[in-house]
């Protein structure tokens, strides 16, 4: 797998990818409290299975955890981007305007009516990231020109296995 890491601790070995927040320098001198995780993967589409297990959380609000994104150029910015945020009772899907992280905007929370036990399968096609989530019962679409995977974290350590999908 191929990474383009914009900042945090990201590595892999084999199928996982850990992505890892930082702690120490958020919580340090000049840190936001927080820490961040980004990176993009290179993907030719094909369906993929993830598998995220958090290993260690410094901040308990819901938004400090994993989040799938796309952004519309590929640029040395990541912005502007789309995400995806996986919660216990639903999901997020919002965007980040005008290369202004600052502007973070929610667009539409769905609801689960239940918690979100399985983990989701994405796919790739006709320019755009599908997510489809078995508890919801339904895809969720982030539109992109770039077939690639981004990886975002906040307040958080997680490894992400990467599994291709059957047929």
């Amino acid at each position: 797998m191929n990474l383009t890491t914009y900042w945090g601790k990201v590595s892999q070995s084999g199928n996982v990818i850990t992505l890892d927040a930082d702690e120490k320098k958020a919580k340090g001198p000049g840190g936001d409290g927080i820490g961040s995780a980004l990176t993009f993967m290179e993907w030719d589409g094909s369906p993929l299975r993830l598998t995220v297990a958090r290993t260690k959380v410094w901040r308990p609000e819901p938004w400090a955890d994993f989040w799938f994104v796309v952004r519309q150029f590929c640029t040395s910015d990541p912005w502007p981007m789309h995400y995806l945020r996986v919660l216990l009772d639903g999901i997020e899907v919002g965007h980040i305007p005008n290369f202004q992280a600052e502007r973070q905007e929610i667009d539409v929370t769905i609801g689960a009516g239940d918690t979100l036990r399985d983990y989701p399968r994405l796919t790739w096609s006709a320019g755009a990231l599908h997510v489809w989530h078995p508890s919801l019962g339904r895809t969720i679409s982030l539109g992109s020109h770039f077939c690639e995977l981004g990886l975002y974290l906040e307040g958080c350590k997680v490894d992400v296995l990467v599994e291709m999908e059957s047929s």
